[in-house]
C-alpha cells in the first residue's frame, strides 16, 4: 500500500461515521414506515394472485439487510484503519492520527490541546504516515 492510499483511508474515517450514521436512520426509517400488525376484516376479502402486502414486506427486509451490510462493511473498514493507526510506537504520532482522523479534531484544535505548533502536528503526521506504509508493507 502507498502513502497515498494510507492518506486516503485515514481521511475517509471521517467519513465512515456520518455515512454509519446516516444508515442507521435509514433502518429506523423503514422499520417506523411499515406497519407490522394485521388487518382483521369483517367482510370477506377476495384472494388475489399477487400478495403485496407480503411483497413490500419482503421488499422492506431485503432493503434492510442491504443496509445492514453497509453499516458492516464500514465498521470493519473504521477497525481496520484504527488497528493501523494502532500499530504506531511513537505516542505522539499515535495521538496526532486519531485526533485528526478518528475524533475529528482540526489541526488548530490538536495545536491547542498538544501545545505544539501545526509545523510539528504535519511533521508528526507525515511521519506517522511514512512508519504505516512502511509497516503496511513488510507484514
Amino acid at each position: 500500500m502507498i502513502k497515498e492510499e494510507i492518506v486516503e483511508r485515514l481521511k475517509n474515517l471521517k467519513k465512515i461515521d456520518k455515512a454509519i450514521i446516516i444508515l442507521q436512520r435509514k433502518l429506523k426509517e423503514l422499520d417506523n414506515n411499515y406497519n407490522y400488525t394485521s388487518v382483521s376484516f369483517e367482510q370477506k376479502v377476495s384472494s388475489s394472485k399477487v400478495n403485496t402486502t407480503e411483497k413490500k414486506l419482503i421488499n422492506t427486509l431485503k432493503k434492510k439487510d442491504d443496509i445492514i451490510d453497509q453499516i458492516v462493511t464500514l465498521t470493519e473498514e473504521k477497525f481496520s484503519v484504527t488497528d493501523l493507526i494502532n500499530k504506531l510506537e511513537e505516542p505522539e504520532e499515535w495521538l496526532v492520527l486519531r485526533m485528526l482522523y478518528l475524533h475529528g479534531y482540526s489541526v488548530a484544535e490538536v495545536c491547542k490541546e498538544m501545545k505544539v505548533s501545526k509545523a510539528t502536528i504535519y511533521r508528526s503526521r507525515d511521519r506517522a504516515v511514512e512508519r504505516l506504509e512502511v509497516e503496511v508493507n513488510n507484514s
